[in-house]
Formats: C-alpha cells, structure tokens, sequence
C-alpha cells in the first residue's frame, strides 16, 4: 500500500513540476478525500428548470404560430375584397351602360325597363330578385341584382330631378359581395357610388 501511495505522489510530484506550480523540494499536497453531499431543497432543480425552459420555446411557438396564421387570413381577405370589388365594378359599368342607353325610369317615366343583360343575366321584373323601380313626380330609383356563380352585385339607379324641369341628377351605387351567402362569415362587401 505504501508503495502505490509513494508511486501516487510521485505522479502528482511530476506532473506539478512540468506545470510549474510548485519548486524543488516543495512537499506535493496530499490528496484528500472529497464527499459530495446534495442539498435537499436543490432536489430536481434541472428537471424544474427543463420545463420552465420548454413553457417558454412553447409559448414563442404558439405566439409565432398564430401570427402566420392571422397573416395567412388577412391575405385571404385581401383576395376576397378583391373579388368583391371587381363584381361592384361589373354592376356599376352594366348600369352605366344601360345609363347612356335611357332605360331606367325617371321622373316623368316611372315605367320599369325593358328586359336588359348584364353579366350575359337578363335582368326584368320578373327575374330572381326582381328588378324594381320606385318614383314619385321628382325622383325615381330602380333597383336590380346581378349574381354570378361566385359573386354578387347590388345595383341602386337614383335619377333625382330637384327643380322638375326634366334634367335629372343620377347617382348610381353597385355594392359588390365576393359570395351571396348573407350568412357567410367572409362575406366581404366593395361598393361603388357615381353622381353625374
């Protein structure tokens, strides 16, 4: 045993000197035996600290998450209002154009037009819904729907002739629908409104 203890220090002897902490003849430490006791109420710190670390990349995750997934949304809102806007824009050149025509009723002619087409729909009193027109001796408002497979579009001819003198004020106002469902959650409503 005193042989391997001396052999021991001898190691230790050799390897301090290469180092240079201690000078010749300098005794080498001894050893000493070293006992590691654990604390009680430090018991399953690593494990607490492993899951307050994964709470946190989770909750970064999830926040990230919703983030795209609000982004991803509000894109497809976008291409709806899209839609919507284009199918308003539709109704509001077909009542121009029927406009310049002279079909719908006026002050002095409160007769409902003729059948007309509109997005390659006719369009009459007796179509779904229905074109209607209501006037009295100075104003005169027709109204008339276009629906397409996807798209649907309101349409709101006003001809107002404040001093009756037979010149009419129009206003002309298309609130296009990227789907017809009214119940719909994305519905999404674009409109137009012209004075001439």
């Amino acid at each position: 045993m005193k042989h391997v203890t001396h052999n021991m220090e001898h190691k230790v002897r050799n390897r301090e000197q290469k180092t240079g902490n201690i000078k010749d003849g300098a005794a080498p430490m001894p050893y000493a035996t070293c006992y590691v006791f654990r604390d009680p109420a430090r018991r399953g710190f690593a494990l607490l600290f492993a899951i307050l670390a994964s709470s946190v990349l989770m909750s970064i995750s999830v926040a990230i998450w919703n983030l795209a997934l609000r982004e991803v949304v509000l894109s497809s809102f976008g291409r709806e209002s899209q839609v919507a806007f284009y199918a308003a824009d539709t109704g509001t050149e077909c009542a121009l154009y029927w406009d310049i025509k002279g079909i719908f009723a006026t002050s002095t002619n409160e007769n409902s037009p003729p059948v007309f087409m509109c997005a390659e729909q006719g369009i009459s009193t007796a179509s779904v819904p229905p074109l209607s027109v209501v006037s009295d001796d100075r104003n005169a408002t027709t109204t008339f729907s276009i629906s397409t497979t996807d798209t649907c579009v309101d349409v709101v001819v006003t001809k107002n002739d404040p001093d009756g003198d037979g010149y009419s004020f129009t206003r002309i106002e298309a609130f296009g629908h990227n789907v017809c469902s009214i119940s719909d959650p994305t519905r999404v409503e674009r409109g137009f409104k012209i004075s001439y």
